[in-house]
């Protein structure tokens, strides 16, 4: 991206232009600027009065959540490990009247070292009592008595 231009070196590019009317090709050697800056400097001017357009939306800047956000954050991914980055945003937005992207939320998750889900939802429900004791109760049923269903079906 080009480096910007001065206000003053536009106000010049309008003065010489309108009010000294010096063709545009004298106005790009005085200024060291190329033909289609200067053209977009004047362009500018002439549509809004002006020398910066009214209607560009500033720039966002760059949002970096404070210390206490991201232990906030880490808290509630240590008691739930699989929360969404939409999850967190609207925790946040609720719990710290913090209003923060999805986008500087997973910038953040991955500045913490947490890029992916590092526990899967059969390790969460992993229940060793649990799991003999449907084994046991399932051991009644011969197997031409099952049925097993899926969601696609």
């Amino acid at each position: 991206m080009p480096a910007a231009t001065s206000m003053q070196l536009h106000e010049c590019v309008i003065v010489w232009y309108h009010e000294m009317h010096i063709p545009i090709d004298e106005i790009v050697t005085l200024s060291g600027l190329s033909h289609a800056t200067v053209y977009n400097i004047l362009q500018i001017y002439n549509n809004h009065g002006s020398l910066h357009n009214p209607l560009n939306l500033p720039s966002g800047c760059h949002h970096n959540l404070e210390a206490g956000d991201l232990m906030y954050i880490q808290g509630l991914l240590s008691v739930n490990p699989t929360m969404f980055l939409d999850e967190i945003q609207d925790y946040l937005a609720e719990t710290c009247n913090i209003e923060v992207s999805i986008a500087t939320l997973s910038c953040t998750l991955q500045n913490l070292a947490i890029t992916h889900k590092s526990v899967t939802k059969e390790a969460l429900e992993h229940d060793e009592l649990l799991r003999a004791t449907w084994q046991g109760e399932i051991s009644r049923y011969s197997e031409d008595q099952l049925v097993f269903l899926d969601k696609a079906g």
